[in-house]
């Protein structure tokens, strides 16, 4: 917590969510595989984590980020 000034939890789901999103751009898997990929143990709390840190939801990010690709 000192290093970074917040939880450990926090920076390790900033760190998954950030990998997620990598991955969504990158892959054509789906958003649940991608979510056990980064670590989540389901895709209800990847989805809550997912909002919290990017503020919208994976489907959203994966719709406005995509289309540029």
């Amino acid at each position: 917590k000192t290093i970074h000034r917040k939880p450990f939890t926090r920076f390790l789901n900033e760190i998954r969510i950030g990998f997620a999103c990598k991955m969504l751009l990158e892959n054509k898997e789906s958003i649940t595989s991608i979510a056990y990929a980064c670590g989540f143990g389901n895709i209800s709390n990847f989805n809550r984590q997912f909002k919290i840190i990017k503020d919208e939801s994976p489907s959203l990010f994966l719709s406005q980020h995509r289309k540029h690709f």
